[in-house]
């Protein structure tokens, strides 16, 4: 309603208390339409419009015009100043030269895909009319096997970009022929054959490398024909290792020394405010967001804060105590990596210390898989 008065154009008067009932009557008289009314001050102010103004009479005649508001005068003042006028233009014309560039991009899947779409011509500041969704999106799967499907939406100057993953699928046989070996030394308890010929029985002990099933298959009417050799052989085996962990270590520890730099991106071209402090050793940190103003309002700029942090390595003395403790860390994860696809027969764990490393050995009898694909050369 306020914009609708304002292009309208009305006048604000003001009159005496006293005044007041014989002025409103004067209006409603002479059918003039006055709104706004309130009381501040001793006084009580009203607005008319405009064009009832010549109508309203005598009525007005004890009233003072506090202002007058009317979207023709602003033109008018607009028009007797150029500099006015020229820079409402040129705000005009930047207003729609920016809906042509796309000022934000949201990533379904963070910071990879985002690398991802850039190489491929996708980013803030790009000319939206020479944008080619399907094109980028075509060359952005060209250039990676982490993706199956990309799909870019843009709605204005915004621009959406989703994904999904590919997923990694059961690998397809090739038809080389092979042989399966053993990968180490052990006693089969028992093995299948898919293909090919097994050679190997239970109870024999196996060494590294010995044939275990044969890719070159003998049938009864047909001869010998080459395939690709599939099964599994489990074996008896010994595990071996050792971890250690020393007890003066190196540590990073920062210095207290750091800078920070500032980044503007906007349509695609970025502007510096200065240079990091040029450290040997440094730790990378960056943080990025939106420009505000008034503390909400978002402007279509990016700002980046590249914090620097100094460190050097000094030397730290651990307790006995604080070294095993370590070491055991490291012997928990790597029997982890150790028994997969394992079934555990017996272990045995021994703890040295010599005064500078602990060291912790592992042995292990264990159950596995040890048939290993090799292809068959044919000269």
């Amino acid at each position: 309603m306020n914009i609708l008065n304002f292009v309208i154009g009305y006048t604000e008067y003001c009159c005496r208390l006293e005044d007041t009932c014989r002025v409103l009557n004067g209006l409603m008289d002479g059918k003039t339409e006055f709104f706004n009314q309130y009381e501040k001050d001793g006084k009580t102010y009203f607005s008319v419009f405009n064009k009832s103004i010549n109508g309203a009479g005598d009525a007005l005649s004890l009233c003072t015009d506090v202002k007058r508001v009317c979207l023709s005068d602003v033109i008018k003042r607009g028009l007797s100043r150029p500099g006015l006028l020229l820079g409402a233009v040129f705000c005009i014309a930047c207003m729609y030269v920016s809906t042509l560039f796309l000022w934000d991009i949201h990533y379904a899947d963070g910071q990879e895909l985002e690398e991802l779409m850039t190489e491929a011509g996708l980013k803030i500041g790009a000319y939206i009319p020479d944008i080619n969704e399907d094109i980028i999106e075509i060359r952005a799967l060209m250039n990676t096997d982490k993706y199956s499907y990309i799909s870019i939406n843009i709605n204005g100057t915004s621009a959406s970009v989703d994904c999904e993953k590919r997923q990694s699928g059961v690998p397809i046989d090739s038809s080389l022929p092979s042989n399966l070996v053993a990968k180490c030394d052990g006693v089969i308890v028992r093995y299948e054959v898919y293909s090919g010929d097994g050679v190997c029985s239970v109870g024999q002990t196996v060494s590294e490398g010995q044939l275990l099933i044969s890719g070159i298959d003998e049938t009864k009417h047909h001869g010998s024909r080459i395939v690709r050799a599939r099964g599994a052989v489990y074996a008896c085996t010994e595990k071996e290792f050792t971890v250690s962990y020393p007890t003066v270590i190196y540590e990073k520890q920062y210095t207290g020394n750091q800078s920070i730099e500032k980044r503007y991106f906007m349509c695609g071209m970025s502007v510096d405010t200065g240079t990091c402090g040029s450290y040997e050793l440094y730790d990378t940190e960056t943080e990025k967001k939106k420009l505000k103003i008034f503390g909400s309002v978002e402007l279509p700029i990016y700002v980046t804060h590249e914090k620097k942090r100094e460190y050097v390595y000094a030397e730290r003395t651990l307790t006995e105590q604080q070294a095993r403790y370590q070491a055991q860390l490291l012997y928990f994860e790597r029997l982890k990596t150790e028994l997969e696809g394992c079934q555990v027969l017996s272990r045995s764990v021994k703890t040295e210390f010599d005064g500078e490393t602990v060291s912790v050995h592992c042995r292990l009898s264990v159950i596995q898989n040890i048939a290993k694909e090799v292809p068959i050369t044919v000269g």
